[in-house]
């Protein structure tokens, strides 16, 4: 929603990294609490997310891409009268 009015580059790709780290977080805190792969204490949780690191990576790379490519078709199609870079 708040990209509806910040149609920016800059807002694009920040919105693009807080749902990949959000992401990260609520799923490797989901396996720790449900599974039986760590132990439930706070060891088992930070194991947890250092072995879903990996995933964080590529999980940033294809968000920031397929953010870009579908912004950015969004942009060509519809609105070009709205810049999305600033201009100086």
């Amino acid at each position: 929603m708040l990209l509806k009015k910040y149609f920016s580059v800059a807002a694009i790709v920040l919105a693009s990294l807080m749902g990949s780290f959000s992401f990260y977080l609520i799923t490797n805190f989901g396996v720790w609490l449900m599974g039986n792969y760590y132990p439930k204490n706070a060891a088992g949780l930070l194991e947890s997310y250092i072995a879903g690191l990996p995933f964080l990576q590529n999980a940033i790379l294809g968000d920031l891409f397929f953010s870009g490519v579908m912004f950015g078709a969004v942009w060509l199609l519809f609105d070009k009268s709205r810049p999305l870079l600033p201009s100086h």
